[in-house]
């Protein structure tokens, strides 16, 4: 009985880590770190299993996750980071891309401008140039700023708090 057991047990067991194929563990390390939020952590893993496949519907599922991640996970910080450690390589372009659209969406065209002179230096040609054109375009002619707004207590117990910070708010304009 013990023997039966045994050989039971080794044939369910998992091969060791050093026999899966590097791509899937670097992708599972990208999955991993992407649920802890360690955004840039992920996009590394995500970039270097690229390397490893060969088919092009992997490589673009791997793509469509870094650019998610960066365009909807990552600040200018981490973005302007991320841009130069890959510099003309993928996912920089992205990272670049992302980073102008940010710029021009917090008002600052100067800064967004900028970014586009270094995207459309760095990676010429492009096909989404003209849409980051036109969108930089379109937020210097409406000119509008994002406005945001917030509720506080002007009266009853807390409002000597909401006073302070409204006050605070106006001394930040």
């Amino acid at each position: 009985a013990v023997s039966s057991f045994f050989v039971f047990f080794l044939i369910i067991r998992r091969p060791p880590r050093s026999t899966l194929f590097p791509y899937t563990t670097l992708f599972r390390s990208g999955d991993v770190s992407f649920y802890k939020n360690e955004y840039l952590k992920s996009v590394g893993s995500y970039v270097r299993s690229f390397d490893f496949y060969e088919g092009e519907s992997r490589k673009n599922k791997i793509k469509e996750k870094i650019g998610g991640i960066i365009s909807e996970k990552l600040n200018e910080g981490e973005l302007i980071w991320l841009a130069g450690k890959y510099g003309k390589k993928f996912p920089a372009e992205e990272a670049l891309f992302s980073l102008v659209k940010l710029k021009a969406l917090n008002g600052d065209i100067k800064e967004s401008k900028k970014y586009f002179e270094r995207y459309r230096r760095t990676f010429p040609g492009m096909e989404r140039e003209k849409e980051l054109k036109s969108f930089i375009e379109e937020k210097e002619k409406s000119g509008a700023k994002t406005v945001i707004g917030c509720i506080l207590p002007l009266s009853g117990t807390l409002a000597g708090f909401g006073e302070y910070v409204k006050n605070g708010i106006i001394t930040a304009q």
